[in-house]
């Protein structure tokens, strides 16, 4: 194998990994916020998932995920 396709390998390995990061990270932002919404409000999985679904809430927080994530807890 050439330097160059290892090291083209080595890359894709590691954009793999951040992309996974990434998506992990949404997904604890989303159950993050889901547990909240249930504590502040004190309404059941059901009604939150309307919520959730009628205003789009769990794609908002991919799409800015960078802002929410360089702001940890409080971006939340």
């Amino acid at each position: 194998m050439s330097k160059r396709k290892a090291w083209n390998q080595r890359v894709l390995f590691c954009l793999k990994e951040v992309i996974m990061v990434r998506a992990d990270n949404v997904l604890n932002m989303q159950i993050t916020i889901i547990n909240c919404i249930r504590q502040e409000w004190n309404i059941d999985f059901c009604k939150i998932s309307e919520l959730l679904n009628k205003y789009d809430l769990l794609s908002y927080i991919n799409i800015c995920y960078e802002e929410y994530n360089s702001m940890g807890i409080k971006g939340i």
